[in-house]
């Protein structure tokens, strides 16, 4: 497990595993932007090209962890057929969220 979510704001501390960064990372890289499956796909660094539903399990897995740290500040979002993006909600946003 590693820790990536430093103290950037009033982010806690949440130990996520590397591939769980590595998507992490490259969403944040994006700011807000969609990033496609398959490139998702490579940053996980899965070699079954065929298997692009894995990204879903990573993304599923990555919301239940944030869910279950309390983490609101974040939220990673759906795209339908195009792939996912990171939102990142402004403080005080996330409350009513």
């Amino acid at each position: 497990w590693i820790s990536v979510m430093e103290s950037s704001g009033n982010w806690p501390m949440v130990p996520i595993t590397s591939g769980q960064s590595a998507l992490l990372s490259c969403l944040a890289e994006a700011r807000g932007s969609v990033v496609p499956r398959r490139q998702l796909l490579h940053v996980v660094n899965s070699r079954d090209e065929l298997a692009v539903r894995s990204v879903d399990v990573y993304v599923s897995r990555l919301r239940r962890l944030l869910a279950r740290e309390q983490v609101t500040d974040i939220e990673v979002i759906t795209m339908r057929g195009r792939g996912y993006a990171l939102h990142v909600f402004e403080a005080g946003a996330a409350a009513a969220h």
